[in-house]
């Protein structure tokens, strides 16, 4: 993947986020907890991508706001889960995993990849851990089968956004710090990554947008 096209799809990425913020704020009223969750992680990322965007363009590095924004992402979407999940996963569990977590990477951000470089460890841990909660979802829908219309179940479908962008990049996000020194490899697997990106953002407008269907 060429240069200009890894710039476009990664400038697309950034506005797309606006997509989902805009649905979260226009139905906040109708949204459950679990979708006001998910929009305020929305607004976070679409400050995080715009913010980094404007850094960049200043060249200035900003690898700095991964590092914040990979802990908010976490923590934010461990939230939606531990509740989604209580009757499979412990409550405890959940506070334990979190709490491990912000240590870990707080330790690896000033100690390991410091702030001025890609977190990509941190990020590699976050996306097994949210693909965990993401395939313990789809095993409780499969094993409770409480869900009329599992189409207009808003957990289904960030599942499905989590389970496609975190199972793709934990790969880019491994071997990001080795493949910075080639640049054309650099940028098609960024170029890949804002793919990634724009079919999560998509995913998440969805989920915002639809009802909770009725238990059954």
């Amino acid at each position: 993947m060429d240069m200009l096209t890894s710039k476009i799809l990664a400038q697309t990425s950034v506005f797309l986020a606006l997509l989902p913020a805009l649905v979260a704020l226009l139905n906040w009223k109708n949204l459950n907890h679990a979708q006001r969750l998910l929009g305020n992680l929305v607004f976070v990322a679409v400050l995080t991508e715009l913010f980094a965007y404007l850094l960049a363009r200043m060249e200035v590095n900003n690898l700095f706001i991964s590092h914040i924004f990979t802990i908010i992402e976490y923590l934010l979407l461990s939230l939606i889960y531990r509740k989604a999940l209580s009757s499979l996963i412990p409550t405890k569990v959940f506070n334990l995993t979190m709490l491990l977590f912000l240590l870990y990477a707080t330790f690896n951000g000033i100690w390991v990849e410091s702030l001025t470089k890609f977190n990509g460890m941190s990020r590699a841990v976050s996306s097994l851990i949210i693909l965990f909660y993401a395939l313990a979802y789809f095993y409780k829908l499969l094993k409770e089968v409480k869900i009329k219309r599992l189409e207009t179940e808003p957990l289904f479908w960030l599942s499905v956004g989590l389970l496609l962008y975190f199972s793709a990049n934990f790969f880019i996000f491994i071997f990001s710090n080795y493949i910075q020194p080639s640049v054309k490899l650099s940028f098609t697997f960024w170029g890949i990554h804002a793919i990634l990106n724009i079919t999560r953002y998509i995913f998440y407008t969805i989920a915002l947008w639809i009802k909770p269907p009725n238990k059954v």
